[in-house]
């Protein structure tokens, strides 16, 4: 509990942060009064609203790729050794 309590506070400032540089307030609440047309009087994201922007931006540049890179293949020959019982 004590070191969980920090970590949100620096998780949620980040996010909050990261919003401030490069969120757009105006077509985040735009978009959500778009999905919600009986809630009209949204001027301003909620916190859900920023999530939702930072996940829609780290997934659309695919930052986190999920599979690895295949290695080059390789222009060494490889040699097959035969087995002990079959060498004699």
């Amino acid at each position: 509990m004590n070191r969980t309590i920090p970590f949100t506070l620096a998780v949620y400032t980040l996010t909050l942060l990261w919003y401030a540089e490069h969120g757009d307030p105006a077509a985040d609440a735009a978009a959500h009064r778009d999905l919600a047309p009986w809630y009209t009087t949204k001027t301003d994201p909620s916190y859900a609203d920023v999530l939702t922007a930072l996940n829609h931006t780290l997934t659309s540049h695919n930052e986190f790729p999920q599979t690895a890179p295949k290695p080059a293949p390789s222009n060494k020959s490889r040699t097959r050794h035969k087995p002990a019982a079959q060498a004699a």
